[in-house]
C-alpha cells in the first residue's frame, strides 16, 4: 500500500482502489495533486475505485466546485466510479447537488457516484461494482 500526505489530505492506494481522506476547507494546491495523482492512477489502471472520507472535510467554495467538476468531466465514461461517506448534512446536500447536476448534463458520461453513512458500507458498494470496472477496463485494452 502506498500513502501519501498532500496539504492535510491523506491518499492511501491500494490495489484498484484509490482513497482519500479529505480533511479541512479546501484549498486548490493540494486538491490539484490528489487530483493529479487519481489521473495518473486512472491511466496506470485503466479504471479506478475511489473512496472519499468525509468525516472531517469542510465545504468547497464555488470555485473549486467548478475545477473538480471539469475535472471529472474529462474522465473516460464507465472507468471510475466513487462512493463518499461520512459528510455532515451541508456538504451531503451540496454533494447530492453536484451528483445531480452531472448526471444530468452528462448523462452516462458522468462517474457513478453514491453516497454513504459509513466505511463499510462505501467499501461493500465499491467491491459490488468491481467485476464491472474490471471488465470494461480489459475490453478497452483489447480493443487496442
Amino acid at each position: 500500500m502506498e500513502q501519501l500526505t498532500i496539504g492535510p489530505h491523506l491518499v492511501e492506494i491500494d490495489d484498484d482502489l484509490f482513497f482519500v481522506h479529505w480533511r479541512g476547507d479546501p484549498e486548490f494546491a493540494p486538491l490539484a495533486q490528489v487530483y493529479d495523482r487519481l489521473g495518473q492512477f486512472i491511466a496506470e489502471r485503466g479504471y479506478a475505485l475511489v473512496l472519499f472520507d468525509l468525516r472531517q472535510a469542510g465545504v468547497p467554495s464555488g470555485a473549486i466546485r467548478r475545477w473538480v467538476g471539469q475535472w471529472w468531466r474529462q474522465k473516460r465514461p464507465g472507468s471510475v466510479i466513487v462512493a463518499s461517506y461520512g459528510m455532515g448534512e451541508p456538504l451531503r446536500s451540496m454533494m447530492v447537488l453536484i451528483n445531480r447536476a452531472l448526471t444530468l448534463f452528462q448523462g452516462a458520461s458522468s462517474p457513478l457516484t453514491e453516497l454513504f453513512s459509513t466505511e463499510a458500507e462505501a467499501r461493500k458498494w465499491l467491491a459490488g461494482h468491481r467485476p464491472q470496472l474490471v471488465a470494461r477496463a480489459a475490453a478497452r485494452q483489447s480493443a487496442r
